[in-house]
This record gives C-alpha cells, structure tokens and sequence, in this order.
C-alpha cells in the first residue's frame, strides 16, 4: 500500500536538495556577500526547484525500457551531484565535515548506477536460475532477464507477485496479460502505469491498484476517475488520491471524508463549501 509521505528515494533527493542549498546559501553569504534576509527568503523555493529538477532526473532513469539509455541519465545525474557536492565544501566553504556528510548522503546513487549497470552487462538466461533469483532476492530480478525470460509467463508472474514494478520489465504481450497485470497491481498499485492501455481501463484492475495505491488513479482513464466506488476505494487507501479524481468529487462529502480521515491535508482539494465544514475541519486537524 501507499506510505503516506515520502518514500524513501525521495526522501533522501529532498535531504540533498535542502543539504544543497543550505551550503548554496552559505557560499552566496560568506563568498559573495549578498544579504543574508534575501538569500534566507530565496531559500525555501530554491529547496523546492532543486527538489523538482533532481528529483525529474532521477525518474527519468525508470521512464523506459532502454537500459543503456537509463544507465547513461544516471551516469549524467551522479557525475553532475557528485561535482556539486564536492566543490560547494572544498572550493568554497573549506570544510571537510560538510565533505564526509554530503558524500555519505550519496551513497544510494552510485548504488543505484551500479545496478543499472549490471541489468546491462549481467543477463540470465536459463529459466531455473531465473526463477531462483527471484525467489531468493525478489522480481527485481527480471531486469536482469533476456528477452525469452521476459516474455514467459509463469517467470514474470513470480516476479510481478514479489514486486508489481517488475511489470515494467516485462514483454508488451504480458502487459496486456489480465492476470499479470492483476497480480502486479495486488502488489504495488503503481504498477498499472506498466500495464496495456486496455487494462487501464479495465474497472476490476484499476480496483484492485487503487486499493494499494490511490497514486494508480492518475493512471486510469477519466471515466473511471469520475466511477465514485473507484475514487472512494483510492482515498480509503490514502486521501492525496483525492487530487486525482474526478473534481465533482471535491463537492462530494462523503468522498472527501474518506480522504481526510486518513490524510488531513486532503481538505485543501475540496470545494469552498467543504472547506467550511466543521466537522471536517476538525478531523483534518486531527
């Protein structure tokens, strides 16, 4: 199911961005000598700009199929952080404890470009020693598939069972698969972005994904983000999904109920009268 609030990669891109321009704000203090009320003021837009942009960058890397493509953004994304994070202590702030955190800060991406990597040089091909790597280390593994292994059946539903994102990895003749899609979304919700279009427009397997993760509504059609047992079914899960449904369900107190029992912060999508709710109000301020 969704976790409400970051997930853990974004959660350590916002650490490197606030980490980023606190040292940013540092250098145009004490280098340059700017006023320190205007660079304090430019801050909090500056952490949030810096967030967007790494954090587009990072998923560029998962936007596709091609590898060697992903492997090359990351490569870019590490080389470009790495160089920031290196001169901003050394070159400006002379400061070698700043250097030590904002390398251990890195850590998961060169990790992550390692992996990439591998999904290019390291492909298995014999179908038992597939399937054993999935059921000791999990779908993950199917990246490292070839094609033929991608394209099996009973190989890529182990995997989507164990994680719903490994449909991304799967051959297009499985992402139309009613059952593998199922089995993916049962997993991770998010997971039908991958699947067939067809299927995301499939009632039963939007159901399915939206009760794992209210995110999978942004992935459906606008028929059924406008089918209110949908909508109510995603902000159960968790009420940020209210901003992707239908908006005649902002004006809908019972949907927006739902949403705020879990996720106060969701009242702030809904209609002005709603807004004005007592008893809404007090829930969302829990």
């Amino acid at each position: 199911m969704m976790k409400k609030g970051f997930n853990l990669i974004e959660l350590l891109l916002l650490i490197i961005a606030i980490a980023i321009t606190i040292e940013v704000s540092s250098v145009l203090i004490n280098y340059y000598g700017l006023n320190e009320s205007l660079v304090y003021v430019l801050a909090v837009p500056f952490v949030l700009i810096f967030f967007s942009a790494i954090f587009f960058a990072w998923t560029l890397t998962y936007e596709s199929n091609n590898q060697i493509l992903n492997f090359i953004i990351l490569l870019i994304f590490n080389i470009l952080m790495l160089s920031i994070l290196i001169i901003l202590p050394i070159y400006y702030l002379h400061n070698y404890l700043i250097l030590v955190v904002n390398l251990i800060l890195f850590l998961p991406y060169p990790v992550a470009l390692f992996d990439k990597f591998k999904s290019i040089t390291y492909i298995i091909t014999d179908r038992e020693k597939m399937l054993e790597a999935i059921k000791n280390d999990g779908g993950y593994e199917l990246q490292y598939a070839d094609d033929t292994l991608k394209a099996d059946r009973e190989v890529v539903l182990e995997a989507v069972r164990e994680f719903g994102y490994a449909l991304n990895d799967a051959d297009d003749t499985l992402k139309a698969d009613r059952e593998v899609v199922l089995e993916a979304v049962k997993n991770d919700g998010s997971a039908l972005q991958y699947a067939d279009d067809t299927l995301k427009a499939d009632r039963e397997v939007v159901l399915e994904a939206v009760k794992n993760d209210c995110r999978a509504l942004l992935y459906t059609n606008d028929s059924l983000r406008a089918d209110r047992e949908v909508v109510l079914e995603a902000v159960k899960n968790n009420g940020f999904g209210l901003q992707f449904a239908n908006d005649s369900f902002w004006a809908d107190r019972e949907v927006v109920l739902e949403a705020v029992k879990n996720y106060g912060l969701a009242l702030q999508w809904a209609s002005k009268e709603l807004k004005k709710d007592p008893e809404l109000k007090k829930i969302a301020k829990g």
